[in-house]
């Protein structure tokens, strides 16, 4: 009989211990995230997809004219089109960006990312 209890026990412990390794997984194919992962500009640059959603966090280097800044993020520099003028980007400024690629076929290709949300970071 105690043998039959503790063989039980071991499968009751290896089940559970198995569904709460996959608990993680689960959640990562079956929910969604409010945003996407923290990408770097290398990885944009290097595999642009139109319509993308991206995250990166980023120092503004410089205007590029109207609601256009240039960021590094230690990996590369890109350009991010800012549709709210009210915000006032200073070069240094470290921001939060989220937002989708948008690649302009022209005579050289720019890529640049369509911001939806901005956040200064303090």
């Amino acid at each position: 009989m105690k043998t039959i209890l503790l063989k039980r026990l071991a499968i009751l412990a290896i089940s559970t211990a198995g569904i709460l390794v996959s608990l993680p997984a689960l959640a990562d194919n079956h929910g969604s995230h409010p945003h996407p992962l923290h990408n770097t500009i290398s990885e944009i640059i290097g595999e642009p997809k139109n319509g993308e959603e991206v995250h990166i966090d980023a120092k503004v280097v410089r205007q590029e004219g109207n609601n256009k800044y240039v960021v590094s993020d230690g990996s590369g520099e890109m350009i991010i089109n800012v549709s709210n003028s009210q915000i006032d980007l200073q070069p240094n400024t470290e921001v939060d960006v989220l937002g989708t690629v948008n690649i302009e076929d022209g005579k050289s290709q720019e890529i640049e990312i369509l911001v939806k949300e901005i956040k200064i970071v303090e």
